[in-house]
């Protein structure tokens, strides 16, 4: 009866990059999931994402090799309600847990926020967000750019289609 929908996803991701006598190779592992449940003319959507990546640096230097790992697990989630196709109530939480090999330096970041968006008609969304956001690159629809992050701000967002 079409009620749910779901995308389960696998990312495998490798990149080597070499200068003089410097070489990085980064490799990631991505798990992203999509379940919505249609209630009569509303929606619950779930939004999951679960990545392992490891980042290793070498350098050669006097003929011997120095080598640096970090390792990352990074955890994603979004839970949106839609209302009639009109307003949407969504919470996000992300979370990052990062450690040097052989360092006892580890760090663990969180975001959290709350978004309310507004379709305003077919071409035009009006969007308040109150929380915290990572930064980095984020891709949507193909297309990828480069998003600052905020620490308990709030962000007022206005779409529209030309």
């Amino acid at each position: 009866d079409n009620k749910l929908y779901y995308k389960i996803g696998y990312d495998s991701f490798n990149e080597f990059k070499a200068k003089s006598f410097q070489y990085n190779h980064i490799q990631a592992i991505t798990f992203p999931t999509l379940f919505t449940y249609t209630i009569g003319e509303h929606s619950i959507t779930a939004y999951l994402e679960q990545q392992s990546k490891t980042d290793k640096y070498f350098m050669i230097q006097d003929h011997s090799s120095i080598s640096t790992l970090k390792e990352y697990s990074d955890r994603y989630i979004s839970l949106t309600f839609n209302y009639k196709g009109k307003v949407s109530l969504s919470y996000f939480f992300e979370d990052e847990y990062y450690s040097w090999k052989n360092v006892k330096n580890n760090e663990y970041s969180k975001w959290q926020g709350i978004d309310i968006s507004l379709n305003l008609n077919s071409t035009t969304q009006l969007s308040l967000f109150y929380g915290s956001q990572k930064g980095g690159l984020v891709c949507a629809n193909g297309i990828c750019a480069e998003q600052p992050g905020f620490e308990d701000g709030v962000k007022i967002t206005f779409r529209s289609l030309f």
